[in-house]
Order: C-alpha cells, then sequence, then structure tokens
C-alpha cells in the first residue's frame, strides 16, 4: 500500500530574531484534506519544509503505510535527502538532527520524494488561503 502525501512548512517573522520566529507544517493528502498540522518557535522556512518531510513519514509509521510518496516544492529538502547538506548553513544542527530523525523513519516507511511546483503543492495551498492567521507564512 501506498499513500501520497503533500507537504509543507513556513516560517513567520523568518527575517527577525530566532526567540520571535514560529516554523508552520502541514501535511496533506491527495484530496487536500489536511492530515498533519503543526506550529513550533524558532526554525526557518527550510528547516520547516524538513520537518514536514519527518512528519509525513511518522504518519505512514503510525498507519502502517510501508511507502509515502511525498511531494514537496522545496529543493533544499530534495538535496538534504539526498545526502548533500553542506557545512555553511546557519542552523546545520537541526538540518542534521531531522535528517536522523528520517533515517531513523526509513526503517519502517520507504519514502519516495517528488518536487513539484508550489502551485501544485495542496499542502502550500491550504496555508495560503488559511485566513485565521495575522502572520505571514512563507
Amino acid at each position: 500500500m501506498t499513500m501520497t502525501l503533500f507537504t509543507h512548512g513556513g516560517c513567520a517573522n523568518n527575517h527577525q530574531e530566532l526567540s520571535t520566529r514560529q516554523m508552520r507544517i502541514v501535511v496533506a493528502d491527495e484530496t487536500g484534506k489536511v492530515l498533519v498540522e503543526k506550529t513550533l518557535k524558532g526554525g526557518s522556512n527550510n528547516i520547516a519544509e524538513l520537518w514536514a518531510v519527518a512528519e509525513a513519514m511518522l504518519f505512514g509509521k503510525s498507519r502502517a503505510i510501508p511507502e509515502v510518496q511525498i511531494r514537496t516544492n522545496s529543493r533544499n529538502v530534495l538535496a538534504w535527502l539526498d545526502g548533500r547538506i553542506g557545512n555553511n548553513l546557519n542552523d546545520r544542527d537541526a538540518v542534521v538532527n531531522l535528517m536522523d530523525t528520517i533515517n531513523k523513519l526509513r526503517a519502517h516507511v520507504n519514502i519516495d520524494v517528488t518536487w513539484i511546483p508550489k502551485t501544485e503543492n495542496l499542502a502550500g495551498m491550504y496555508v495560503r488561503v488559511d485566513r485565521h492567521s495575522s502572520a505571514s507564512w512563507s
């Protein structure tokens, strides 16, 4: 059994002090139904995107889905999942920690991650039309 999930992560106040930032992630299914929505203080857009992938995998694991096809509009996530993390990242420790989590989850859930344009990302569309937040989510 395979499930397709769309992931999106953003960070409000991304150019402010870390203490004022807030990440938000969304995981949606192929109908656009939101399956996971979480927020966390700190971070960046890129960290939120990677966190969303980890949450998609956790969703699959919790439902005993052996393979999850993940759709993301983050090219950084694709590079990081391919092992190209680099050394000059502002938040390298966060990337490494999330990658450790993702790699452990791979023992339970196979993933196939594909880049899609932002306009086709059903999780991102949910965030863009969500009007209950006054913050600017990327």
